[in-house]
């Protein structure tokens, strides 16, 4: 199964069009920091599964700040990442991946890249999929192609 995974949109939905269509993959992840364009995008694709949660620009959205899912028998957690301060660093985010039993965390909000391996658990931040100014220098989407024995992590440019 491959998933893509898209955090801090920002009102960008061309981008993550043009990464869907290049990438084909079984499932769009999107972690916030726009849901209104997560909405967008499913509409453009409504035969890819989407999974998602609210970011700290989505006030009034009636998406969650975390959502938990199951992709190949691995527990993966979702979350914008603002609610356990990961702009001071991850513990607070893996405490709460620990206690919600997750094999994968996903999180955004810092628009940098991160993949690390900690106390048996992927974490992983796509950075940030919208571009600014239409720049898309530095704009960045996760893959994860998952298999029940198997897990292979990428970070694309846009």
């Amino acid at each position: 199964m491959k998933a893509i995974i898209f955090s801090d949109s920002h009102g960008d939905v061309e981008v993550m069009r043009n990464a869907v269509n290049k990438e084909t993959p079984g499932v769009i992840i999107h972690l916030g920091d726009c849901v209104s364009d997560a909405g967008a995008l499913k509409r453009e694709f409504p035969n890819i599964p989407m999974y998602g949660v609210a970011g700290n620009r989505d006030g009034g959205s009636n998406e969650n700040y975390v959502n938990r899912m199951e992709l190949c028998g691995k527990n993966i957690m979702l979350t914008h990442g603002h609610i356990y301060k990961v702009k001071s660093g991850t513990v607070e985010l893996l405490r709460a991946g620990t206690e919600n039993d997750a094999d994968i965390i996903l999180f955004g909000h810092t628009h940098e890249p991160f993949l690390r391996r900690r106390n048996g658990k992927w974490m992983m931040n796509p950075g940030r999929v919208g571009r600014i100014s239409g720049n898309s220098a530095n704009a960045t989407y996760g893959i994860l192609d998952i298999e029940p024995d198997f897990i292979r992590w990428e970070l694309r440019s846009c």
